[in-house]
């Protein structure tokens, strides 16, 4: 607690003596940065995580957000999520690295440390309202975007569906009502060759359309010392996208959005050997026997509807998605065949949500229905060698059928012009049904998808999930407010558990979450400046943990159970100022403490639950996290602009596993670009990421010392320095 108070006033420090970030956008764009020389201060901020009709102001969320636009998101050249990894205070949006697309995201100490298909998110990620029910298939290439929402903290009330740690909104953009065209392309180092093309207008009679083609070539950026492949680690993604709106007279309107995409790697993830290579560089080798082969098609249909009860609007999402993923990838990462893994996932799901958004008297009211059903088959496959020679090969796997029902509500009371209470319930039922076959020889069959399952169980559960709070607004511009909230995660079950026991397969009881935040937003000098906070502390009861092991023979071997009670708090600031017209300063800075309170499992696997495991260090928690950056315009005579933007984001070192025996490496990112706008439309941009040219994991697996060597480890490494140019066409 010591240490966290000291941390505690260090962030005070930092934040009184530095500048920050609140991303603005304005009304008519939600999450739209200014991007050229305005008036000083920042825009009105909009953002739709709320769920209320129209938005509402960031300054006005009682709640930790940062919310980025799509001119933003183009300053920093973001192709996927998980560019976003460092830039927000706390938040850690990675890749696990092993298998294509599946994320591991964590905010606030709280995530996914997994690639087994059946783990589902604790971060959830939303697209144009639709929920995407599993890890595997969230870090596919992004394009078209109009903003992103991240929010920090239990996100329970309105999202439920085990969001605990945090949310992450995507919103792509709306079809227009005048006639666009939104074209780019770009080169980066590697070779990496990106293009894409929104077009978007009328189509007369209420209609108006739009569709996006998305295309990425990726040679590879890493080289593999075993053959000399300097194209490791490359691949191709498409993506092609629609969207058809009608606006019905009386102001309601319907958007159908239609994504098909499809995304192949042709190598294994470039994983280091660190028995072999030195963590500090980018040296690796592999045995280049793996690929990854993905696709994914998903329909949201969207209606609005005004009513003149409350002057509110009833909305429906209705949503259906498919996912399918064949990965193969070297585990050993090495050149010698001990160990070469596979993974398959086919997944879908429908959705519904119907809410109804108004103001009755002082009450701002948000309620509504939620449903999602998903059907999930996940395998997972282990070839086994000597060194030269296949000697056996291994799969397990299971099927699996949720369904979610889910109630809830949301009113912000305002009591008086200065003091609102916000109050809100969500009560879920959920039910999973599951059938497993453990990690074994014929354990299942790999062409027919048929398994000889050897348990079967099923979760059925229910919620009841309140929030409170109180909101304080002695002046314009300022606000103070404190909340609690409940979250939970319910039961799941391991596809990849190594024998049929209830230790290794599950399910897990649910896991269980009391939050708690007190935090304040404010406008100062006249709104030249801008200084957002938050402190939480959140009592976890039954984390849900893949406590993973290297067996001498089988290697890693992963086992999925309720591990331990812990408390996590820490603080967060975001700051922004506006020195003159044409610049901006911004710095974010976060801290985080967690530790265990009681622990249910023998998590270092020395035979005995003691103190020696309390003691250890929670995954993929980062103590501190912080950055600081500059954005300036220079205005060019002809009415073009220049402007040039650099970032500067830390991260701690933080432990990989439950058993702390590998951490992930502690990392400086230096970002950066230069972008010339010329009056008709065209851009021009040059570019960099982790211009330092840190070296980072997506994931740390501990291998047995035959495999390469002592301290024999797979860890998956990201891409170093890229530095790239892009031209863009919009009008």
């Amino acid at each position: 607690m010591k240490n966290l108070t000291n941390r505690m006033l260090c962030g005070l420090a930092a934040a009184a003596l530095c500048t920050g970030i609140a991303h603005a956008q304005t009304p008519e764009n939600p999450t739209q940065e200014k991007s050229e020389a305005q008036e000083r201060g920042p825009d009105v901020v909009i953002v739709t995580a709320t769920k209320q009709a129209g938005g509402r102001d960031v300054q006005d969320v009682p709640l930790a957000i940062t919310a980025l636009g799509s001119d933003q998101l183009d300053e920093k050249q973001v192709r996927n999520l998980e560019n976003l990894s460092y830039s927000v205070p706390n938040v850690q949006l990675n890749a696990v690295g092993t298998v294509p697309a599946t994320a591991n995201f964590s905010i606030r100490g709280l995530g996914v440390n997994s690639s087994i298909q059946s783990i589902e998110p604790t971060v959830g990620v939303f697209v144009d309202g639709m929920y995407l029910g599993m890890n595997v298939g969230v870090l596919f290439d992004t394009f078209d975007l109009a903003g992103v929402e991240v929010l920090r903290g239990p996100q329970g009330l309105l999202f439920g569906k085990n969001v605990t740690g945090g949310a992450v909104v995507v919103r792509t953009t709306d079809p227009s009502n005048t006639p666009t065209l939104d074209a780019r392309a770009s080169v980066e180092t590697g070779l990496n060759y990106t293009a894409s093309a929104v077009a978007s207008g009328p189509l007369g009679a209420g209609f108006s359309g739009k569709l996006g083609v998305y295309y990425n070539k990726d040679e590879g950026w890493f080289t593999n010392k075993a053959n000399g492949d300097d194209s490791y680690g490359g691949g191709d993604t498409t993506v092609v996208r629609g969207a058809l709106r009608y606006e019905f007279a009386g102001g309601a309107q319907s958007i159908l959005r239609l994504e098909y995409g499809e995304a192949n790697q042709d190598s294994e993830p470039p994983s280091q050997n660190r028995a072999r290579y030195s963590a500090d560089t980018f040296d690796l080798e592999g045995s280049n026997v793996g690929y990854g082969k993905s696709n994914w098609k998903q329909a949201i249909w969207q209606t609005d509807i005004p009513v003149a009860f409350g002057d509110g609007v009833i909305t429906n999402i209705a949503a259906y998605r498919e996912v399918e993923l064949d990965a193969r990838n070297d585990v050993d990462s090495v050149r010698e065949f001990y160990l070469h893994g596979g993974s398959i996932a086919e997944q879908d799901q429908t959705s519904d949500e119907l809410r109804y958004s108004g103001k009755l008297g002082p009450v701002d009211l948000t309620a509504g229905v939620f449903y999602f059903k998903g059907n999930l088959l996940g395998l997972s496959i282990s070839n086994f060698g000597d060194g030269v020679n296949a000697t056996s090969t291994t799969v397990g796997g299971g099927d699996q059928t949720s369904e979610t029902k889910a109630v809830f509500a949301s009113a912000d009371w305002h009591v008086s012009d200065t003091v609102t209470l916000n109050l809100g319930a969500r009560y879920t039922e959920e039910a999973k049904d599951a059938r497993v076959a453990s990690v074994r020889v014929n354990g299942c069959v790999i062409a027919t998808r048929a398994c000889n399952f050897d348990y079967a169980g099923k979760v059925d559960t229910s919620n009841f999930s309140p929030k409170l709070g109180i909101q304080w607004q002695p002046s314009a511009g300022t606000q103070l407010y404190a909340s609690y909230t409940k979250g939970f995660r319910s039961g799941a079950f391991n596809f990849r558990a190594p024998a049929p026991t209830a230790e290794a397969v599950g399910p897990t009881r649910d896991e269980k979450q009391n939050a708690y935040e007190v935090g304040f937003k404010t406008d100062l000098a006249d709104r030249l400046a801008r200084l957002n906070g938050a402190i939480f502390y959140s009592e976890m009861s039954d984390l849900q943990r893949d406590v993973i092991y290297a067996d001498p023979i089988r290697g890693p071997l992963q086992t999925f159970r309720n591990t331990a009670d812990a408390v996590i708090q820490g603080v967060e600031f975001e700051t922004q100022i506006f020195p003159t017209d044409a610049l901006t300063l911004t710095a974010q800075i976060g801290i985080t403490d967690g530790y265990y309170t009681t622990v249910l499992a023998d998590l270092n696997r020395d035979g005995v639950v003691n103190v020696t495991d309390k003691n250890l260090k929670l995954p993929r928690l980062s103590p501190l996290t912080w950055g600081v950056g500059a954005v300036y315009v220079w205005d060019v005579p002809g009415g073009s602009d220049i402007t040039g933007r650099v970032d500067f984001n830390h991260r701690d070192a933080a432990a990989v596993n439950d058993s702390n025996t590998a951490f992930f490496s502690p990392a400086d990112m230096v970002d950066a670009s230069l972008t010339w706008r010329a009056t008709n439309g065209v851009s021009f941009s040059l570019f960099g990421r982790n211009l330092l040219d840190e070296v980072t994991e997506g994931y740390i697996s501990l291998l047995p010392a035959t495999w390469g060597g002592a301290g024999a480890t797979q860890a998956p490494l990201n891409k170093g320095r890229v530095v790239g140019v892009s031209v863009r066409y919009k009008h």
